[in-house]
């Protein structure tokens, strides 16, 4: 590590090391009554007494610095803490001190509208049965048993589930193809029996309030689900083979 003015703490590594020899310098400086002693085996180790002073000083000196260095940054940083409580001192008794508190609002993430409708789809296969002429009656002069021709169908029904968080519309279509042109489709509430207001079912949520989630915990939940039958009518233009596309019937979420 490394203080601010450059000095290596790791450096004083040498002097520490040093530090048995400088004992022994010291302590056969005393007994001799001067230097000749220490300072032949001072020259044994490859550094005289002069040139050791030198070098001592010089280390004491920066270990000073260092500790200097030290000593101010650990005053520095309790200052720096110590500075929230210190702007306003009360010189007074009584007397009160007030700070204002600040924050900050960070928007919450939206959980956003998310749709899910199934569709079921019944068989939507449809007989047509063209009109019958009926019998001559010579005493009526009409026709006897005459029926009208007509479409017919036992698996007609479009039933929808809807799973989203916000309520949904479905409209019900129907264009015919090539031959049907003059085939058109009416739908009706498969609940009430009733037609359906421009042709549209209107599904509530499923993300339920706290009075319809008591209701549903008592009666047990259900998705909230619709169903609508689909009928058509019209002639077709020509005769056509079992099995034949009519046309397409659609359901659009609005």
């Amino acid at each position: 590590m490394e203080t601010s003015d450059g000095i290596q703490v790791k450096g004083l590594k040498r002097w520490v090391q040093k530090k048995q020899f400088v004992k022994k310098i010291s302590v056969l400086a005393a007994s001799a009554g001067g230097q000749p002693k220490a300072r032949q085996d001072t020259y044994k180790q490859g550094i005289t007494i002069k040139n050791y002073d030198k070098e001592r000083k010089m280390i004491m000196k920066n270990l000073k610095k260092t500790a200097a260095v030290l000593t101010a940054a650990a005053m520095m940083s309790m200052s720096m803490g110590m500075i929230a409580y210190a702007d306003s001192p009360i010189t007074t008794n009584p007397g009160s001190d007030s700070k204002n508190v600040t924050g900050n609002y960070v928007a919450g993430g939206s959980a956003g509208t998310v749709y899910k409708v199934d569709i079921t789809w019944g068989d939507m296969k449809f007989t047509y049965t063209a009109a019958g002429g009926g019998t001559w009656d010579t005493t009526t002069h009409s026709y006897s048993g005459a029926t009208q021709g007509g479409w017919s169908s036992e698996s007609n029904t479009i039933t929808l589930k809807n799973h989203s968080n916000a309520e949904i519309t479905a409209a019900l279509s129907f264009a015919g193809g090539t031959g049907f042109e003059n085939v058109t489709a009416a739908f009706t509430d498969e609940d009430t029996n009733n037609a359906l207001t421009d042709n549209k079912l209107t599904l509530e949520s499923a993300d339920q309030d706290e009075y319809r989630k008591l209701v549903s915990a008592a009666v047990g939940y259900k998705t909230p689900t619709k169903s609508a039958k689909m009928m058509l009518s019209g002639e077709p233009t020509e005769s056509f083979l079992d099995g034949t596309t009519i046309g397409t019937v659609t359901v659009s979420i609005e």
